[in-house]
């Protein structure tokens, strides 16, 4: 059955794709009206977690609107910290992400709601970047070279940079560090199991390299990345976190995997960092347990959106975790996990 507001109108949910765009027009609609542009086109660019448009101004410039989602995964003040750092890393680097574009009070987003759409919506407006997106183009591995060197840009960057303090975003000293409630439990005490075995190495690595933790993206991976005559862009900074290389590096590591289950593209991402600096995640054990964390994080946000299902990715977690600590309970060391598949 249909479910339906108090208006007769079908819920945001139950509506289709092109449905829920139609929607979210309105919506970005009101939040220009905090900007001063003269707004003349406004088509979709995007649709994901969250909802990106392109807007066409009058006077010939071009911008992206991110809708977020419903839920909030990440700090209040996040879009401050994507606007501060990337205005910081155009100054100070040849990396330029696109910038955050402020309100006309000066804030670097706008919470809006309107009718038919469920819950408010925080909506951040960037310059626009022109390119494609990474996605299935993996097998050109001087692309992924350069993002290596990217990457490793952002690591030496951060490393030095003080615009942004530890308590502005979440910090990455657990496995389930975004701001969802823990399900793994209500699943599968595999999942717990798993999750203990992977905060062990967490551990070990904010023991001893934690006074180094700094700000990361937090979600670099092929979609978060932008080339354009050969140049890579990274985009998307919402995920920025508080954390060291080895984390950032898992969670590019775990999206490669899946997209390239040769493994080249692996090493050319560390021979594209290496061009900047040495590459931090040498330990075979660390990076299984570090990129096992990713999984579950991911399992877990998927428990969250969608509670009454499963998918392949959580299929193929829960066997690779069933090898794993079987091989833990046989004393077995080293090793490296199956190729992640069914990634959402």
């Amino acid at each position: 059955m249909i479910q339906r507001d108090g208006m007769g109108r079908a819920a945001f949910e139950e509506l289709t794709a092109a449905g829920q765009i139609r929607r979210l027009r309105r919506l970005v609609s009101l939040a220009l009206t905090h900007h001063d542009i003269d707004v003349a086109r406004v088509r979709l660019a995007a649709q994901a977690f969250n909802t990106t448009f392109r807007v066409d101004a009058a006077d010939g410039r071009r911008y992206a609107l991110r809708v977020g989602a419903p839920c909030h995964l990440d700090t209040e003040g996040i879009a401050e910290v994507e606007a501060v750092w990337a205005a910081a890393l155009a100054a100070e680097t040849l990396v330029a992400p696109p910038q955050v574009v402020r309100t006309r009070d000066g804030a670097a987003s706008v919470t809006v709601e309107s009718e038919g759409i469920t819950g408010a919506r925080t909506c951040v407006l960037f310059t626009w970047q022109e390119g494609r997106t990474m996605h299935g183009r993996l097998h050109d591995l001087d692309l992924v070279v350069a993002a290596g060197e990217v990457l490793a840009v952002l690591h030496a960057h951060a490393t030095g940079f003080d615009g942004v303090h530890a308590d502005e975003v979440l910090r990455a000293d657990r496995v389930c560090y975004l701001r969802l409630p823990d399900l793994l439990a209500d699943r599968d005490a595999l999942f717990v199991e798993g999750a203990a075995w992977a905060q062990e190495s967490i551990d070990r690595l904010w023991r001893d390299r934690g006074t180094a933790a700094h700000l990361l993206h937090g979600d670099f991976y092929p979609r978060n990345l932008l080339v354009r005559h050969g140049r890579v862009v990274p985009i998307d900074f919402q995920d920025a976190v508080w954390g060291l290389e080895e984390q950032d590096l898992a969670i590019t590591l775990v999206m490669l995997d899946h997209d390239d289950p040769s493994g080249g593209a692996d090493a050319a991402l560390r021979r594209g960092y290496e061009r900047r600096r040495s590459w931090p995640l040498v330990d075979p054990a660390a990076r299984e347990r570090l990129t096992i964390a990713r999984r579950l994080q991911i399992a877990n946000l998927q428990f969250n959106m969608r509670s009454s299902r499963t998918s392949p990715f959580v299929d193929d977690l829960a066997g690779d975790l069933r090898r794993l600590l079987r091989r833990r309970s046989d004393g077995i060391a080293g090793g490296t996990a199956g190729r992640p598949v069914g990634m959402p």
